[in-house]
């Protein structure tokens, strides 16, 4: 299903906006940081959610600096 959404926004959005590659996978390790009023990345920082969200943030950073204004 995740696919099949993901492939829906890219054929309707694709050409118009910026799609990140970067997707954020599910892990308990967030439900537990959660619950240690903490982020993921604070809580587990070499768990894959975390490592998934440092590398959309160098990502958008990115594409940040590569946007002509």
């Amino acid at each position: 299903l995740t696919q099949t959404v993901d492939n829906i926004i890219n054929k309707t959005y694709g050409d118009n906006i910026n799609i990140y590659s970067h997707k954020i996978p599910k892990s308990v390790k967030v439900g537990e940081s959660i619950l240690k009023s903490k982020s993921v990345i604070e809580y587990a920082k070499d768990n894959i959610v975390s490592l998934a969200y440092n590398e959309l943030a160098q990502e958008v950073l990115k594409n940040g600096n590569d946007r002509k204004w």
